[in-house]
């Protein structure tokens, strides 16, 4: 009896004198909609899987804590007086995952790599006109042609190794297998390995724990992501418990994991605007604004939020609430058939007969009759085309409009993601109440940025834009930013709004950037080159067994893994 006593005060004595503290171990598996490819500063802009991934292997001088930038790599920086020189001194005894020392060399030479345009880096516009120079082994400053107020969120991106990639010419770089495999960053994580598939296709990414991070290393031994073609796959793997958590779920499946009680719903503050981006060198009816105009009275807002089955927050430009620049008072097209219809009678697309639309109908008929002749090995000798078409009571599509030969048709582009599907439907049909053939192409996440975005082949896109946490329109709607990789979607060029854009990214005053962001919008809402839908919610499923994970507010998707060094599942006690 008095040995259990005493084991029994023991236990106390340490209980009281004690606390319960993170613990290194633990797993985590992760599920992403998409394919990595570049495992590299320089090329992930353009993919999410990439910047989930290349975050947590690559440090960059500055990172992004949830609320501001604060050093990362950096062990501190400085602002010159005139707004143009931005002073940055590295901390000491870094070190790459392959035990070599980081040094300002491989700061130089990152900063190189991104100004080359043979390596075609996406970030290449961020430093453009931008000069470095070494002050002294530690020290580097950066030297603005003018003021750029959001320059510190350019700041974040990864610092390569020169001793791995001064040998790769800047024109293969791309293509480096290391972009994928082993490659050698000195962030929270390291590569650890990967799996394909036989057709040569991810499956699993797998990196683990950098003991030697020169911070306080992360208590999670190992992240795995694994990736899906689309979101109701992915779903799938989270209920089935083939991972833990997912990178990102639409609202309209979140009903599909309520009943999981394991799970942690997230719900982040992300700047994100989702749009309809007009490209009017796919289609000459959409050249006339009255056109774009019509369609902008036809589709009401308010009824997203019904198609998505879930709140959304309504918007009308391009600069949220909260961020410097919103326009409460900008222009808007307020939700009206009777203006839709007759801005497209002035813009002279006329309606038809009820002959006439029979008779479209009935083409339409051929050409899906045709496809599917075309799919089908057997024919199509048993299926015929209704001679006597009926036009359904509750159509849409109960006229169709044209002018001179040509019909008004449009095809809506989306990625493959059950929130687009549901918005571009709802799209469609509204556009068909107007008498305006509106069709869906859906393309699949990893291939949305290279077969659809960087060769601008789509009509009308419907896709979200995130902004970062400073709202620097420049990326989106600067006039040098139609082609390639610049997110100018709807390929928009006016003068006097690239004026805006520069003059206020070179302001250091908040009034002076915020009055300039304000006539910017001002120009896009006459001009309407896009159409503004809503700023969606961003949840992060996450198991509750994680703790440490404390954000409310992300600048871009990959940063939910800003505090990755603080989460855990293992627990210790020590001495108070």
């Amino acid at each position: 009896m008095s040995i259990i006593l005493i084991v029994l005060l023991t236990s106390r004595i340490i209980w009281q004198n004690t606390d319960v503290v993170p613990a290194v171990g633990g797993k985590y598996a992760e599920t992403i909609v998409g394919q990595p490819t570049y495992i590299n500063p320089l090329y992930a802009a353009a993919n999410d899987a990439d910047r989930d991934i290349t975050q947590l292997v690559f440090s960059g001088l500055l990172k992004y804590n949830g609320q501001e930038y604060e050093p990362d790599l950096a062990e501190k920086y400085t602002i010159g007086e005139d707004q143009k020189t931005y002073t940055i001194h590295l901390k000491e005894n870094i070190e790459w995952h392959d035990g070599e020392a980081l040094t300002i060399n491989d700061v130089l030479f990152t900063v190189a790599a991104i100004q080359n345009p043979n390596y075609k880096s996406p970030l290449q516009a961020t430093l453009a006109g931008v000069k470095l120079q070494q002050v002294d082994d530690r020290t580097v400053q950066f030297q603005l042609e003018e003021p750029f107020a959001p320059f510190l969120t350019a700041l974040t991106f990864g610092i390569l190794p020169e001793h791995i990639w001064k040998d790769i010419d800047p024109s293969s770089a791309s293509l480096a297998q290391i972009n994928l495999s082993n490659p050698i960053g000195s962030g929270p994580y390291q590569f650890k390995s990967l799996a394909k598939d036989s057709k040569g296709s991810v499956k699993q990414y797998t990196i683990e724990r950098n003991q030697h991070y020169y911070t306080t290393p992360a208590y999670l031994e190992e992240i795995t992501f694994k990736f899906y073609p689309d979101f109701p796959s992915a779903v799938a793997a989270l209920e089935s418990n083939k991972v833990d958590g997912m990178s990102f779920l639409p609202q309209n499946l979140l009903e599909t994991l309520n009943g999981k009680k394991d799970i942690t719903f997230h719900q982040l503050a992300l700047p994100q605007t989702t749009a309809l981006f007009f490209n009017q060198n796919q289609n000459k009816a959409l050249q006339d604004k009255r056109v774009r105009q019509a369609f902008a009275h036809a589709i009401d807002k308010q009824q997203l939020s019904d198609a998505i089955k879930t709140p959304i927050k309504v918007i009308e430009a391009p600069i949220l609430e909260g961020y410097i620049g919103y326009h409460e008072e900008v222009k808007t097209y307020e939700s009206n058939i009777d203006t839709a219809n007759a801005l497209l009678e002035q813009a002279g697309w006329k309606q038809t007969s009820e002959e006439e639309f029979k008779n479209l109908l009935r083409q339409e008929q051929e050409s899906e009759l045709q496809a599917l002749e075309d799919s089908l090995e057997g024919g199509t000798d048993n299926i015929s085309i209704d001679s006597e078409i009926e036009i359904p009571e509750d159509s849409l599509l109960s006229f169709y409009r044209k002018k001179g030969d040509d019909i008004l048709a449009i095809t809506i582009t989306t990625v493959n993601q059950p929130e687009m599907i549901a918005v571009s439907d709802h799209i469609k049909n509204s556009l068909r109440a107007i008498g305006v053939l509106a069709r869906i192409e859906v393309v699949p996440s990893s291939e949305i940025a290279s077969e659809v975005i960087t060769p601008r082949a789509y009509e009308i896109l419907l896709y979200g834009e995130i902004l970062g946490a400073d709202p620097d329109p420049y990326p989106f709607w600067h006039s040098s930013q139609t082609q390639g990789t610049g997110l100018n979607l709807s390929l928009f060029s006016n003068t006097k709004a690239d004026t805006l854009i520069e003059d206020a990214r070179e302001s250091i005053d908040p009034e002076v950037r915020a009055t300039k962001y304000r006539q910017f919008q001002d120009i896009l809402a006459a001009e309407i080159p896009a159409i503004f839908l809503y700023s969606p919610t961003y949840t992060y499923p996450l198991p509750s067994a994680i703790q440490g994970f404390n954000l409310s507010r992300i600048s871009t998707p990959s940063d939910r893994f800003a505090q990755i060094d603080q989460w855990y599942v293992k627990t210790a006690r020590r001495l108070k």
